[in-house]
């Protein structure tokens, strides 16, 4: 799709400028010398066709002639003409082309002189070149294209290209296109943490006419109509559409064909108390391993939409599928959570067709229709592989989910060695004997591969420990089984037909059709006949604009009456109800949807008595034909005063009934809202409650689903008082719950909410965001409820001041979230991209991802990295992030300094930097939020921790001559991995010096002296306690502006001290280097180097740390490298890079890599 694209869009200003040509006839007459032996004319008109070229004389005799089409000249020779020849008459025909005859990047043109002046002082420099006239004057473009090629001793040679292109702009007078182009492919996904993602592998082509659009790649399809179509996608594919417009009839069309990026979930939820998140999102059937499509998601709290950001409502990580809230939102245990996303598996190909088409036959007559169909390619699986015994198992089916057995026994090697990862455990339950398998890697009697899948809560009898280890805890105790869940490709349609008439000005009809077919599993015909399913519905408005009586004014009507009938078996593409449905119509807890048909009736009444008051009243029924039943009754009133007063008030009844288990519910809701701005202060007030009350109809006694609140919130905000926004809001809400058959106090909370903006006022910035909640349970519901208090802070801060001289950066964020252990998992890249390489530690012929005994560092032909991911359990936790940065630069404040105390000031200048964060799931909460560095980095208590400062003293920063700067540096963290934990610690005191020799020889000189130390489990975070001190000076000199001779030599010692007796590395190496550069156009750069690390006397079995030496091989390494990236007319770059190396493990290894861009 992305090379079809690339090609039509090149092609396409060829096609209009070759659309634009016509051929026309020219003659032309020259008078000839008598002299020479050759006769030679051009012709005035160029892209002369050859063959349509006469020349003739006065009298029309035909002469003969050569025709030169390079240099558009035509020769006759005189010894071929029998008589003399005095003039010539040539016809021909030429392609007219509408392209100049010159191109330029840039030209000039000389503007009219002004008056006294001369003709030639005024000179205006314009844009040319071949690409602005060739895609039009208006039209701007960007982009390049690259193509290259990698090559090496210890790898396969690898071929390079790129292509991107961006454009916008008109390719005539009513045709604009915009463009983002390229053939490059990428899996990263953009960061969810701001309101605007930035999807770099974007592609597409958009085409706009007045009566037609189309759209070639990747877009979002968005469809809304009616009572049951929604539909939302991200597509890769082509969208066309077209408009007939009149005043009656007019009609539009949209057609669609695409691959579809994901599939459509919708994950309802409750939060927890004090707990922003993360919040995970799985598949359909529970799966993890999945990826959010970026931008399809969303988030809805309490039946509000949320915006994403880190000033906003929420973030998204897209990779590990987990939402979590910012200060800015608090969740609670009351907070509804549901998120509309898609999701992308990688099982099959996935393909998507929709049609939507409408019309109005008149003014009073509209009509639309739609077809969609979204469906799984059997025959084209993408990470997913499927034997015939799997096929078979798909095929008998039907529509149930299918599973093949996950056991697979893998026995022993040659030498004996178990190759699994599982062992199988046989014992007695409820006097049976009964198997079960544990997780022992590396074990004697590991001879098992399982896999794992989920299968909810109470259907498994196991539990996710870790990546690829679970644990037996029970007969269905648990959430997973071993067995392998085959995933069936669907197939899903839905048509729809809506139809809009206005009888009489202040009626209007409306009714829809729909019918859908879901084909959960298009291997199998078992179970076809129960697909299909539809739905109606019909709704009539009557809305006048104004009603009198006598001519009085009785303001205005709007009152329609609804049915919607629905066949269980119906399924709409994307979700159809309104997100609060449940609360709505009080099934959210006693009846479970979609399993029988549903009718639903709905009246409602909008009155508007006068301008700014609205009375509202509504009536419904809901029925779920032998399973369920639901009535509601609802009012409101809304004042908005021009001068700003606002009251609302809602009432609703709802009564439900479920008759399969004889449940009757009555639930009562109620809000209040009131607003008055008071000049900048705008007090306002918020009251709600709700009481429900679920009965056993035999017994007459209340159930656990029986609940009831009471919330009273005043809010004061103050908005643009000499650059200040505030606001102010306390929260009051008592809850009750059911206990012994009645509905009691449950708890009591009390939220405040305070919030400062200060935009930039004599050089100081801040905002601030704080939440204080705190919840106590009554007595009763202790045992199960501990008391809870949340705090969630976000402050920011900036101040400049003395011309910015001093510049201080304050972050400060707080709130409690829940994380889990952390795992490394190893994943394969390119060979020499990694940090990794493979060892097949326990000899298994194996690569186990998850082994850290299988990897060990490897600074030059690694194939794997280490990502860090979380476990299954999560823990609460309170996650603070604090940072401070101070700049103070006299200099910019003191510009000439006078006196010897100001010369001194100005010569100096520092940056402190101070970085905190911590993850930890310590009771003691207040002295996380207090700083307390004593619980910081506590084994017990943190999961993740990082402590880190800087300070930088510059002398004579800004002097070319000569500066020194002081760093002094400390690092400590603490991580709780599966393996472990993991302490570490370092230090780093160094000085540097760069001295200006002479005018063209400097030298710049680094004394470091560090410390590095860590205790840990890990096999590649090892163990150790370092303390080096390295010198290094390195030489330059510039002969010339463009060439630079430069010599590097380093020196340098490490011990390490966590060996049973310490163990010392000695460095020393030599850099030459030689640059030599093209002014504007690009450099050469060689370099040749030679490494010596010497090992002491170190105990037996001793294996030195990757930190010990760098990575370096022990004896003696050279390297060497070439380098070079040259600029060409302009617009093309080549870059060229060689290296090679020897060390005492390798021979001789090469790599070249060769790459030509050209940017336009």
């Amino acid at each position: 799709m992305r090379i079809t694209i690339v090609l039509w869009l090149c092609i396409l200003p060829f096609h209009s400028l070759l659309a634009q040509n016509t051929t026309a006839e020219f003659q032309e007459r020259f008078a000839l010398s008598p002299h020479g032996d050759t006769v030679s004319v051009r012709l005035s008109r160029p892209f002369v066709i050859p063959s349509s070229v006469h020349v003739a004389d006065d009298s029309g005799r035909t002469l003969p002639f050569t025709f030169h089409s390079r240099t558009n000249r035509v020769v006759l020779f005189r010894r071929d003409l029998s008589d003399p020849v005095s003039a010539l008459s040539i016809r021909y025909s030429a392609v007219v082309f509408s392209v100049r005859p010159l191109y330029a990047l840039r030209s000039l043109e000389y503007g009219k002189p002004q008056r006294g002046g001369r003709a030639d002082s005024t000179i205006v420099t314009r844009p040319g070149g071949m690409f602005s006239d060739m895609f039009g004057p208006e039209l701007s473009k960007s982009g390049s294209i690259s193509r290259g090629f990698l090559v090496g001793s210890t790898r396969d040679l690898t071929l390079s290209s790129g292509f991107r292109l961006q454009m916008a702009g008109k390719l005539s007078d009513d045709i604009d296109i915009l463009a983002a182009l390229t053939d490059e492919n990428t899996p990263i996904q953009p960061q969810g943490n701001t309101q605007t993602l930035q999807e770099i592998d974007n592609v597409f082509v958009e085409i706009k006419h007045p009566t037609y659009m189309a759209t070639l790649g990747d877009f979002p399809y968005a469809v809304q109509s009616g009572e049951f179509v929604r539909v939302n996608r991200k597509l890769q594919g082509a969208k066309l559409s077209a408009e007939y417009s009149s005043s009656t009839p007019s009609a539009t069309v949209q057609v669609t064909g695409a691959a579809s990026r994901g599939k459509f979930y919708s994950k309802a939820f409750n939060g927890l108390e004090g707990v922003q998140g993360p919040y995970r999102l799985t598949g359909r059937n529970n799966e993890r391993s999945i990826i959010v499509i970026a931008g399809s998601e969303r988030v809805y709290v309490d039946g509000d939409l949320m915006k994403r950001g880190e000033q906003l409502d929420y973030i998204i990580d897209y990779a590990s599928s987990e939402v979590t809230f910012t200060v800015h939102r608090l969740i609670t245990g009351a907070s509804r959570i549901v998120v509309d996303y898609e999701y992308a598996d990688r099982q099959y190909t996935r393909n998507f067709a929709g049609v939507d088409a409408s019309a109005a036959l008149t003014n009073d007559i509209q009509v639309r229709a739609n077809y969609f169909r979204e469906g799984d390619d059997p025959d084209a699986p993408i990470d997913l592989v499927l034997n015939e015994q799997e096929k078979t198992i798909l095929r008998n089916a039907g529509n149930a989910p299918a599973t093949a057995p996950g056991i697979v026994m893998v026995g022993r090697d040659s030498l004996g060695i178990a190759l699994g990862n599982y062992a199988a455990v046989d014992t007695v339950i409820n006097a049976a004997s009964f198997r079960f398998f544990r997780w022992d890697q590396g074990g004697a009697d590991a001879v098992y591969r399982i896999t794992f899948s989920p299968v909810g809560q109470g259907n498994g009898d196991y539990r996710r420990e870790g990546i690829g280890r679970y644990t037996f805890v029970g007969i269905g105790s648990g959430d997973h089984a071993p067995v392998v869940l085959l995933p069936s490709p669907e197939l899903h349609e839905v048509f729809a037909v809506q139809s809009t008439v206005r009888p009489f000005r202040s009626v209007e009809l409306e009714g829809e059709y729909a019918a859908s077919s879901m084909d959960r599993n298009r291997f199998s015909s078992i179970g076809d006949g129960t697909n299909a399913g539809n739905a109606y519905h019909l709704k009539l408005r009557y809305h006048p604009e104004a009603i009198s009586v006598a001519g009085m004014d009785l303001g205005s009507l709007d009152l329609s009456f609804s049915q919607r009938m629905k066949q269980q078996r119906f399924t709409a593409m994307d979700r159809m109800d309104d997100v609060e449905f449940g609360r709505k119509w009080s099934t959210d807890s006693l009846s479970v949807g979609g399993a029988s048909d549903e009718l639903l009736r709905e009246a409602r009444l909008l009155y508007d008595p006068a301008e700014g008051v609205t009375v509202s009243a509504g009536y419904g029924s809901l029925d779920r034909t032998g399973d369920f039943g639901s009535t509601r009754w609802d009012g409101g009133l809304d004042i908005r005063k021009k001068e700003g007063l606002t009251l609302q008030y809602r009432a609703e009844q709802i009564e439900g009934e479920e008759r399969t288990r004889g449940l009757h519910s009555q639930w009562f809701r109620q809000q209040a809202a009131a607003e008055h701005p008071v000049d900048i202060v705008v007090p306002s007030l918020r009251f709600e409650q709700e009481r429900r009350e679920v009965r056993q109809r035999a017994t007459d006694s209340i159930l656990s689903a029986s609940f009831g609140f009471r919330s009273l919130a005043p809010k004061v905000t103050v908005k643009e008082w000499n650059g200040l926004d505030l606001a102010s809001e306390v929260e009051w809400r008592e809850d009750d719950g059911a206990y012994r058959g009645s509905v009691i106090p449950f708890s009591r909370s009390l939220t405040q909410i305070y919030s400062v903006s200060l935009r930039e006022v004599r050089d100081f910035t801040a905002s601030s965001a704080v939440t204080f909640r705190d919840r106590s349970y009554a007595a009763e519901f202790q045992a199960q409820n501990q008391a809870q208090q949340t705090t969630l802070i976000n402050l920011q801060s900036r101040y400049r001041p003395f011309s910015q001289g001093v510049d201080i950066d304050l972050l400060y964020d707080a709130a409690t979230q829940r994380t889990a252990t952390l795992e490394r998992y190893f994943y394969k890249v390119r060979r020499g991209e990694g940090q990794y390489s493979w060892t097949d530690a326990n000899g298994n012929g194996t690569v186990d991802l998850n082994d850290e005994r299988e990897f060990v560092a490897d600074r030059y032909d690694g194939e794997y990295v280490a990502l860090t991911l979380n476990s299954e359990e999560l823990r609460p936790i309170v996650n603070l992030k604090s940072s401070a940065r101070i700049r103070f630069t006299p200099h910019r404040f003191l510009r000439s300094p006078t006196g010897i105390a100001e010369r001194m000031l100005a010569s100096v200048s520092s940056e402190t930097f101070v970085r905190l964060e911590e993850r930890s799931s310590t009771t003691e909460v207040n002295r996380i939020y207090l700083l307390d560095r004593s619980v910081f980095l506590h084994p017990l208590t943190t999961l993740m921790g990082y402590q880190f400062f800087q300070q930088d003293i510059h002398l004579f920063e800004f002097e070319p001559e000569y500066s020194f700067r002081f760093r002094y540096n400390q690092r400590n963290g603490l991580s709780r991995f599966a393996s472990g934990l993991e302490e570490n610690y370092s230090r780093e005191r160094s000085l540097r010096v760069r001295l200006l020799l002479t005018g063209d020889i400097t030298n710049q000189t680094d004394l470091v002296f560090r410390d590095d130390d860590a205790a840990t489990a890990s096999q590649i975070n090892r163990t150790r306690s370092i303390n080096a001190s390295v010198l290094t000076s390195d030489l330059s000199y510039r002969p010339e502006r463009n060439i630079e001779l430069g010599l590097k030599i380093e020196t340098g010692e490490a011990e390490d001290a966590s060996a049973v007796r310490p163990v010392t590395a000695r460095t020393n190496g030599q850099t030459l280097r030689i640059v030599y550069g093209f002014q504007g156009n690009g450099q050469v750069r060689a370099e040749c180097i030679r490494e010596e690390i010497l090992l002491g006397p170190a105990p037996v079995g001793y294996s030195a740390p990757y930190e010990l030496t760098s990575g370096r091989d022990l004896g003696k390494n050279y390297l060497w490298s070439l380098s070079s990236e040259y600029r060409m007319a302009g617009n093309v770059q080549f870059s060229l890079y060689y290296s090679g190396r020897t060390t005492p493990r390798d021979i001789v290894v090469h790599t070249g890599r060769m790459e030509v861009r050209a940017f336009f």
